[in-house]
Order: structure tokens, then sequence, then C-alpha cells
């Protein structure tokens, strides 16, 4: 369980636009998180499942595996990445069940062959918490030893830090397009800045795309940059020059020789 200071600052994190996962174990207070998390959580925890003992020679018959996945969302539309097929060979030994809640509070994202939630999602506010009913180790799932495990992890973690809508290189470059996800966040116009440049965009199914022509730290800003705007600071990022552009191999000591010293000087 956490303080009630620090599920109130959670909440406020979350509302204002953050990320949130929340990940199971044998160590969770349950009537403490239905209480303390009661706007966070997608659905209210119910009470673990054990299915079977790990390294039970008969847990291939009692275990469950990873199901069906919402492909279209950003955590699993580019999940076709080597090692993602995986997913679905992932043994489950045990994982929490959930209290029902109204259809329209969370939405599951990844299921469970028995049908049950894997990996749920609730939008609070501005921002977002992903649930997942079973361990981040290998206590009660062995996923994490598994190639599907880093790439399923990664984009969770992109998701929540809105940087997952593009399949580019995270390492902006002048040049190159840049998406960002600002569901929830933006209604109207999308405003980047960076000293005297400015781009204003109109979001398309909750994304905006843009192509910097400079280097720079560029801020997002919803429909003005003025009081009557709001700065989202945490969507601010970096466009820097394309470093396969640079030779940096250092040059050989007598390189300028033949420029330097004798008549030649001038």
């Amino acid at each position: 369980s956490v303080s009630a200071n620090a599920a109130t600052a959670l909440k406020a994190f979350v509302e204002g636009g953050g990320g949130l996962l929340l990940a199971m174990g044998d160590q969770v207070d349950i009537p403490a998180w239905n209480t303390q998390f009661v706007d966070l959580l997608p659905k209210p925890l119910r009470g673990m499942k054990q299915l079977a003992e790990v390294g039970d020679p008969d847990a291939p018959v009692k275990i469950t595996r990873y199901g069906t996945t919402r492909r279209e969302h950003p955590v699993f539309e580019v999940f076709e990445a080597p090692g993602g097929s995986t997913l679905q060979s992932g043994q489950v030994y045990s994982y929490m069940l959930l209290e029902p809640s109204p259809p329209e509070q969370s939405e599951t994202l990844l299921s469970f062959k028995d049908a049950a939630p894997a990996l749920l999602e609730r939008k609070v506010g501005r921002g977002r918490v992903l649930l997942y009913t079973t361990t981040l180790d290998i206590d009660w799932s062995d996923l994490a030893t598994r190639t599907a495990y880093l790439p399923l992890v990664r984009r969770v973690v992109q998701y929540l830090a809105r940087r997952a809508t593009s399949e580019e290189d995270p390492e902006y470059v002048v040049g190159k397009p840049v998406t960002l996800d600002i569901e929830g966040l933006i209604a109207e116009r999308a405003i980047m800045v960076s000293g005297d440049l400015r781009a204003v965009l109109e979001p398309e199914n909750g994304k905006v795309t843009f192509t910097p022509s400079k280097p720079g730290v560029w801020q997002v800003w919803a429909d003005a940059t003025d009081a009557t705007g709001t700065r989202l600071d945490s969507l601010d990022f970096s466009v820097n020059v394309d470093v396969s552009e640079s030779d940096l191999s250092p040059l050989a000591d007598d390189a300028l020789s033949p420029w330097i010293g004798g008549a030649a000087d001038a």
C-alpha cells in the first residue's frame, strides 16, 4: 500500500496528463489499493487466482497463456517486431481477479486464454492508467523469460509517456517526421514552438505529425501560446542534426602541415 499523500499525488499526476503502470504481486494490499486507488484502477481488485505452482510438473495442463490483443491499440499496433509472436507462448501461473466495473470505465487491451483480463486501460483526466494483472517478474508468469517481454514493456512505457505513436527512432532529427500522441490533451490545435519557429497543427485521430526544419528544443502548447493556452511540458522534445552526416574521426597529426609554415603560409 502507499500513503494517502502518495495516492493523492499519483491521482493528480495522472489527471494532469501523466501515465501510470500498476502491476500485481503477492504483497499487494487489496483492500488498501481499492480504497487508495479507487479513482485510478481500471477495475477493483478481488483476489489472486493461482492455477499452478511454479515448477509443478503438471503446470502445462493447469496454467493459462496470453490470448487476444487489441491489435489496433498503440501498444500492439506495431507489435510485429521479432519476438512479438512469442507473447502467446508465455505461461501464467497466477493472476489477479477483478471486480466488475462500468464498461465505459476501462478497456481490456490483452486477455488470457481463459478470457480473464491481462492488461487494462483507464483514462483519468488527461492521463492514462494501465493495470497488468500478473507480475512483471517471474513469480506468477514466465513472460519475462521470453523475447516478447522487452518489446511489450517498452511499448507500454512509451505509450504511457506518450511516445508510442511514432514508429520512427525516438531520437528526432531534422528533416524526419515527428509524431506525437495528444489524445485527450488537445481538442483543436497543437502549437509547436522552438525559438522563433512555430508550427500550428490540427489533430487527426489523436495524433499530430510535422517535420522540423531546424534543430532545437520544441515546446508543445494546446490551442494558444499565451495565457489562454496550456503548455504541455511533458511533451517537449529535442530535435538534433543527423549524426550520420558528421565525420567525427580525428584528423591525422600532419593533416594541416601543407598549409602551415614557410612561404606557402600566405
